[in-house]
């Protein structure tokens, strides 16, 4: 089963002699009721869309197929890694 990332981490590096940064740890799991009330919501829309284009004859009634795949992609940015320079600092975001 694929599920959505559960933390977000934060490194932000420390400047200068001392060089003590700091880690930021967010928990993104205490947002998943909430995404998966939207994903039913969502999905009960797409489908009801879908019903309603294809009694009405329409060319493209798969808005309950893209309504997954964005749900799947959202699942799947589980292990994203960025790195951001500037040159004041780095700093690197991670979902785990």
């Amino acid at each position: 089963m694929i599920v959505p990332p559960s933390l977000l981490r934060i490194e932000l590096p420390g400047k200068g002699r001392e060089r003590r940064g700091f880690q930021l740890w967010l928990p993104l799991f205490l947002m998943w009721p909430l995404f998966f009330i939207l994903a039913l919501l969502a999905l009960s829309v797409a489908v009801s869309v879908d019903a309603v284009l294809v009694v009405a004859r329409a060319r493209f009634h798969g808005y309950t197929r893209l309504t997954i795949a964005c749900m799947r992609t959202l699942c799947a940015i589980r292990g994203t890694r960025v790195h951001v320079r500037s040159s004041d600092g780095n700093v690197d975001f991670c979902l785990i």
